[in-house]
């Protein structure tokens, strides 16, 4: 959640000074904070099989027409961003009389007001766990009529404790089993198919219908699982820092990791990898000759120059996301504040509004 932070300057006195400009100078009475900069984080969740525990696995493509080892993988891609330090725009702020607050990233959180007028701000009621849903389903009974065994009492026999038990193993094979499978699998999934149709006793009341699809689902699942085995989801980050130099803003394009159905997330060297490049356009709307000029040359951090001691913040740009390979596309639009201009508040008395997640200033006021 998005939590605006206020803070006011009346009658305040500060000295900030850019890093860069001064590197050695220590931090005794003041305190350090950082432009931020977006990172751009791409997570990777894949759907894998684990065929350990799945016996009829070698039978899967020829008796359910499940995918084989090729096509074990799928992967759903989602796009994010946040913002980190950006270890170019370090400030060294001694306060005077105010109060200046940052976060454990050193980005900045508010100046000139205590933290206790702020903490409440942003206080939401805690959320509670999800309770995880119950099944009132009973276990499904599976009867194998190949394996029997047969029990014989005699007087004087105690509870649960016969005289004699005769038991008849199943002598089925491997593959023989795999193809009673497969025939039940194919009964359920026509079942299924006509309960879906509306191809059914209509004495069933819609409930009925519903508990009936349940449990062949449920079925189903069952017997897919002793071909396939057990699904699996495995998410993976991979995170990319857009550069920010002019030539680089209109568009750049990175290989950020190689995947493969075969393997998933892999190394570049693997059968059938394929590089999944994340490119970055950006039209910078904002943009002008005057502004490059201007935040580009020495004079920029010049701690020399009175009007650019004062606290900063950064205009974020919106930018075109696109991670794409042979196998996949995902596209996304987001704000990246270093493909925008820096801007400096003035140095007297106004009220500011940031917000603490994104950066921007959301409110000003210079006559409070």
């Amino acid at each position: 959640m998005l939590v605006p932070l206020l803070f006011s300057l009346s009658g305040c006195s500060y000295s900030i000074y850019s890093v860069n400009d001064r590197p050695l100078m220590g931090t005794s009475g003041g305190i350090l904070y950082a432009l931020p900069r977006t990172e751009i984080v791409a997570e990777v969740a894949m759907l894998s099989y684990d065929q350990t525990d799945a016996p009829y696995a070698q039978y899967a493509s020829e008796m359910v027409g499940a995918p084989d080892s090729a096509d074990r993988f799928r992967a759903k891609v989602t796009l994010s961003a946040h913002n980190v330090p950006d270890p170019k725009g370090y400030y060294y702020v001694v306060p005077r009389r105010i109060s200046v607050d940052v976060n454990k990233q050193h980005l900045l959180h508010s100046v000139g007001l205590p933290t206790s007028d702020f903490s409440s701000m942003g206080k939401t009621a805690p959320k509670s766990p999800e309770a995880k849903p119950t099944s009132t389903m009973e276990t499904y009974l599976e009867y194998n009529l190949y394996q029997r065994s047969d029990t014989f009492y005699v007087k004087g026999d105690k509870p649960g404790r016969p005289s004699m038990v005769s038991s008849k193993p199943d002598a089925r094979n491997l593959r023989q089993r795999a193809l009673a499978a497969a025939e039940e699998l194919r009964g359920v999934q026509e079942r299924l198919r006509s309960l879906e149709n509306g191809d059914f006793d209509e004495s069933y009341t819609i409930e009925q219908v519903q508990y009936v699809q349940k449990r062949l689902k449920q079925r189903e699942s069952e017997l897919l699982q002793l071909f396939v085995g057990a699904a699996e989801v495995k998410t993976q980050r991979f995170g990319y820092i857009p550069r920010d130099e002019y030539k680089f803003i209109d568009s750049q394009s990175v290989v950020l990791f190689y995947y493969s159905p075969l393997l998933g997330v892999t190394d570049s060297g693997a059968k059938g990898a394929e590089p999944v490049v994340l490119s970055v356009r950006c039209d910078n709307q904002t943009r002008n000759a005057a502004r490059f000029v201007k935040f580009r040359t020495d004079g920029r951090n010049s701690h020399s120059a009175s009007k650019h001691r004062c606290f900063k913040y950064r205009l974020a740009e919106q930018a075109e996301v696109v991670l794409s390979c042979k196998y996949f596309t995902a596209t996304a639009i987001m704000p990246v504040v270093q493909f925008g201009p820096v801007v400096d508040l003035p140095k007297r008395r106004f009220e500011a509004l940031f917000d603490p997640e994104t950066g921007d200033l959301l409110y000003y006021n210079g006559r409070p």
